[in-house]
């Protein structure tokens, strides 16, 4: 047998314009996961200037926060993350890449449902831990 020639490695098995359409893909995918994790890390700020004028939430409920309830709320989603990293690593290693990528995904939306939903101050707190953990 003769080793394949470098035209032979590099060429997909499939057609080259399907090849490079599912390379674009997963990079607009994993693109994706950067501008969510920018906008956990934005979201608190955005909140504590909307909190200063209207502090009402979708049900209708006042948000009464102290300087220091605004503090955790930025800072829960990076103990959520440290809280997560073991299990996360175990979760990979049991389940794989991507039973874990569908999990932590569905974990995340519903951290940021919580979020969008809450009618107080824990309601958002859970949400900022789901949403770093995931």
């Amino acid at each position: 047998m003769s080793p394949k020639s470098v035209e032979d490695v590099s060429t997909p098995p499939s057609s080259s314009t399907k090849y490079s359409f599912y390379q674009v893909w997963l990079i607009l995918t994993i693109s994706s996961c950067y501008i969510i994790f920018g906008m956990n890390i934005v979201w608190p700020n955005t909140l504590v200037s909307h909190l200063a004028v209207d502090n009402t939430t979708l049900f209708g409920t006042q948000l009464n926060l102290s300087p220091s309830q605004l503090d955790w709320i930025g800072s829960t989603s990076t103990i959520g993350s440290a809280v997560m990293v073991i299990p996360a690593g175990w979760m990979v290693g049991k389940l794989g890449r991507r039973r874990s990528i569908i999990i932590s995904v569905f974990l995340h939306f519903l951290g940021w449902l919580l979020m969008a939903l809450a009618f107080d101050y824990y309601m958002i707190i859970l949400g900022r831990l789901v949403t770093g953990g995931s």
